[in-house]
């Protein structure tokens, strides 16, 4: 039986076949879910649509992020075709290109708080929008960051405090049961079999592809071994503290 079969979830932030948000999708459908997307504007409609060519029982919804009454119909037009999911994909954010490329110093107001809007808050609004729609025993929230959100990172200014506001939100205690765990990605561009050689040169024999011998019952693993001169930051998650064949792993430098 595959991994996500039976399962519904929300996809947000497809813009190509080169977002992190549709890898993730693919990965979703490979193992089963069934997929709901949003999109903004007619350009973005078409783009996603021949996408999901590839998914043709997948739902494609408009929804403008920092809109709320367009993110409350987004979700009641999911509910009205699914009636419930089981997890969010976010993976939103949007700065001023040209505040990337001076001093932070000078991003301003109105720019500042746009990136914000559509970066970190488009989060919250989108998991209260989803809360009602996932089971009693709890949906599965995962979110894209970067870690520009911890270190000073060069071009990268705003986004980082955005990020930053994204990893500090706190949906565990909230007082409902149907908000899990928010996982947050911070993507790479490593192949599998070079994340296996870095995590067996960190942990050696206590790796394994299916990750059945991790000896901690965490949810999250970090490492930062240095390779080859250089210094690489890991992270793995998994999908349930009790199962630990089911993961994700990010890398970057």
């Amino acid at each position: 039986e595959k991994l996500l079969a039976g399962k519904r979830g929300v996809g947000t932030g497809v813009a190509n076949d080169r977002s992190i948000a549709w890898g993730c999708a693919k990965a979703c459908a490979e193992h089963g879910a069934s997929l709901a997307f949003s999109f903004l504007g007619e350009a973005q409609e078409k783009r996603v649509k021949a996408l999901l060519k590839e998914l043709p029982d997948a739902l494609c919804i408009p929804c403008d992020v920092t809109k709320d009454e367009e993110i409350a119909s987004f979700f009641g037009e999911i509910k009205s075709e699914w009636g419930q999911i089981d997890f969010l994909i976010h993976s939103v954010a949007y700065a001023d290109r040209d505040d990337l490329k001076g001093r932070y110093i000078d991003t301003p107001r109105d720019h500042f708080a746009l990136a914000l809007d559509i970066s970190a808050y488009s989060l919250v609004a989108l998991a209260k929008g989803a809360e009602d729609l996932f089971p009693e025993s709890g949906g599965s929230i995962v979110a894209m960051t970067y870690y520009g959100a911890e270190k000073v990172m060069p071009k990268y200014n705003v986004m980082g405090v955005a990020k930053a506001a994204l990893e500090a939100g706190d949906f565990q205690h909230e007082g409902r049961d149907t908000l899990s765990e928010k996982n947050l990605l911070a993507v790479g561009d490593m192949t599998e079999t070079e994340v296996v050689r870095l995590l067996r040169r960190t942990r050696g024999d206590q790796y394994s592809s299916s990750c059945h011998d991790w000896d901690s019952e965490t949810t999250v693993h970090v490492f930062r071994p240095e390779v080859d001169g250089e210094r690489w930051y890991i992270k793995a998650y998994f999908l349930d503290p009790a199962d630990k064949s089911a993961m994700f792993i990010s890398v970057h430098k």
